[in-house]
């Protein structure tokens, strides 16, 4: 009965996967060509523009058929797992790096440094470091790096201008941007009614997300975990300072809407009623379609004591390592990777940052012609070594544990110093549990 259970189960979560697999019940490759398999998470809204890619490919590649696979991200990797112990995990697939680790140590991605070494046309120098090393364990490439994003400050430039302060973008400009600028000038485009005291606009959104700990800690030369990701560094002083300016963004300066408004969308970007928001590059495309009723643009993240504060991140692209195509499935990773790839996604759809030096530095990125128009941001000091909070298999469990402790701080449940010192040692724990 057991094994019958769980064959139900594996086959619930597999329908959806295998539908997309055969592409309807009678589907077969055409004859003499080569089958590979690729698979992503995604919506519906997406799929067009992988088929895209995807017919794309087949017109520079007649001799290979991709057959391509499209599953929830909340069920994504779940159908993953079981598709790897299973033996029906496809050739190629889109993970994100917490995962990515965990699938290394178990063996079930392949090493791509032999066919990047025996390919003449990839060349390592072509793309950006934090891109193409995305895909590194044990300093050898099981991935490569697609979707390249990066944290940014977007801003209201309508506001900016009737408040007659120097936006963001020309303070990064004239080397004005450290922290303490970003704070002023949240403190200049918070405004509230004359009458009865009440915000009408915030000039910050509360950054209490881990990633906003981390960008900040960093930037002030501190770490989050040791280099090997063997243990917490959260009780050290500039954790505890990245903290304490985040608190101090509603409970000293009084510029950023609680988090019970932040919950309540009542002051968000699109809205009008906050004059900056940090967050990913990737939210470019929505904001595009969501705002009508003000302009807005976009700055790099402000510097810290130690250079650049904003961090890097890549989706990544792995080779199955049971696959029986490994040159055709390299054929089609490397173009998902190349140039005709990256100017539809970066170029044309300003979905993501391009990942190869030539296209991000190109004019045709560059010239923008819809917001945000500051297109140099996104590409602003990429070169610059930035410090990385170490990605290993335990990524998602630690994390998940720091979050938490993070929120009884800006929920007033602990004091920062008491929080933090509980979650190194119980992420400590995490982290050295086999």
């Amino acid at each position: 009965m057991k094994k019958l259970l769980s064959a139900i189960v594996i086959a619930v979560l597999l329908a959806p996967v295998v539908y997309r697999l055969s592409w309807g019940e009678t589907y077969e490759s055409p004859p003499g060509k080569t089958e590979i398999t690729y698979m992503a998470w995604g919506y519906p809204s997406q799929l067009g523009t992988e088929q895209r890619l995807i017919d794309k490919f087949h017109e520079e590649n007649p001799d290979v058929d991709v057959r391509f696979i499209m599953a929830p991200m909340s069920s994504y990797y779940d159908k993953v797992g079981i598709m790897f112990a299973s033996g029906t995990a496809p050739d190629i697939m889109r993970v994100n790096p917490p995962h990515f680790a965990a699938y290394v140590r178990m063996g079930y991605l392949g090493d791509l440094d032999p066919l990047m070494a025996a390919d003449p046309d990839y060349d390592p120098a072509d793309f950006f470091p934090a891109a193409r090393d995305a895909g590194l364990y044990n300093a050898r490439h099981y991935a490569l790096g697609v979707l390249f994003t990066r944290s940014l400050v977007y801003y209201n430039k309508t506001a900016f201008r009737d408040a007659g302060v120097e936006e963001p973008w020309d303070a990064y400009l004239a080397g004005r941007w450290q922290w303490d600028d970003l704070v002023e000038k949240a403190r200049l485009l918070t405004t509230r009614d004359e009458e009865t005291g009440r915000p009408v606009q915030y000039g910050l959104n509360f950054i209490g997300r881990i990633y906003n700990v981390f960008d900040m800690t960093l930037a002030n030369g501190g770490r989050i975990l040791t280099a090997d990701a063997s243990e917490a560094l959260l009780d050290g002083p500039e954790v505890l300072d990245a903290v304490n300016w985040i608190l101090d963004l509603r409970r000293k300066w009084q510029v950023a809407p609680t988090p019970e408004q932040g919950a309540m969308s009542l002051f968000s970007f699109e809205s009008g009623k906050l004059a900056m928001e940090i967050d990913s590059s990737g939210e470019s495309p929505r904001l595009r379609d969501a705002i009508t009723d003000f302009e807005w643009d976009v700055a790099p993240m402000p510097y810290g004591s130690a250079g650049a504060g904003g961090s890097h991140g890549a989706h990544l692209l792995v080779m199955n390592a049971a696959t029986k195509e490994a040159h055709a499935a390299w054929r089609f990773m490397t173009f998902v990777t190349g140039p005709a790839a990256e100017r539809l996604l970066g170029v044309e759809l300003r979905r993501c940052i391009p990942t190869r030096r030539e296209i991000a530095f190109s004019e045709e990125y560059l010239a923008a012609e819809e917001p945000p128009f500051n297109m140099r941001a996104f590409v602003a000091d990429i070169d610059m070594p930035v410090r990385q909070v170490p990605v290993t298999e335990k990524w998602n469990e630690w994390t998940t544990e720091f979050q938490a402790h993070l929120d009884e701080i800006w929920l007033g449940g602990k004091p920062p110093e008491q929080a933090l010192k509980e979650a190194d040692e119980r992420i400590d724990k995490i982290l050295s549990e086999s």
